[in-house]
């Protein structure tokens, strides 16, 4: 199941036991609605490589399986129509927020600088400040 808002009945242990089923598969993201439920995998699962953005920035969410791509995606979609967003990214400590955080800013860099020197300059920028965000969220 990709969406748990399609269960009939939500509750907490009937969501964490898909949840716990899934992550043993390496799918590390669930939709819930609007939002992504996102599992540490504490190493690097290449069917969620930065090779899948192209997907992603061409294709509507339901067309493909959960992915924080498709939060970065609805919020580029919604910023080029002239609307302010914000994305929250919780969670305990080590539970991957800074790497989510690193992969929206990737993709909405890349997809909205294709082509311009200028973008690529700011999605670098950008990145760069991670680590003193970081420190800031660790203070």
């Amino acid at each position: 199941m990709d969406d748990l808002i399609q269960l009939d009945s939500i509750t907490e242990p009937i969501i964490l036991e898909i949840i716990k089923q899934r992550y043993s598969q390496n799918i590390i993201y669930t939709y819930i609605g609007p939002m992504v439920i996102s599992v540490n995998p504490f190493s690097k699962l290449d069917h969620y490589g930065e090779h899948q953005i192209p997907s992603y920035a061409q294709n509507p969410r339901d067309m493909l399986i959960p992915h924080i791509y498709s939060v970065a995606q609805e919020t580029l979609k919604k910023i080029e129509g002239g609307s302010s967003q914000s994305v929250v990214i919780s969670g305990e400590s080590g539970s991957g927020k800074t790497e989510a955080t690193k992969i929206i800013l990737k993709f909405i860099c890349e997809v909205s600088g294709k082509n311009n020197d200028a973008a690529l300059s700011l999605t670098k920028s950008i990145l760069a400040t991670n680590p003193i965000l970081e420190a800031f969220g660790n203070a």
